[in-house]
């Protein structure tokens, strides 16, 4: 398995409905694939997910927009982003 990077999406939402949090990430990345949404392994409030990809040969930036489901046993307000430039809040709203 690759290393795994840490990416900064240009957009984030987040959303609560019926004990799942939904996040949704875009941006545009070069020689990343396999990108996806994960929850980091510190069991805090808020918790903290990362878009997360892989490196590849690819050149040139490449669009992407990502969806990550969570179950969650209780409505957060809130999440944060680790990105590399540092962690970010992303309120959550209610669907």
């Amino acid at each position: 398995m690759a290393e795994q990077i840490v990416l900064n999406p240009k957009e984030v939402t987040a959303t609560y409905r019926d004990g799942t949090l939904t996040i949704r990430a875009s941006g545009e990345e070069g020689g990343v694939n396999d990108i996806r949404i994960i929850e980091e392994a510190a069991q805090i409030v808020p918790p903290i997910f990362a878009v997360v990809g892989e490196q590849s040969p690819a050149i040139g930036m490449f669009p992407y927009t990502v969806e990550g489901r969570f179950t969650t046993g209780r409505e957060l307000k809130s999440i944060r982003l680790h990105t590399p430039a540092g962690e970010r809040e992303v309120p959550v709203t209610r669907a």
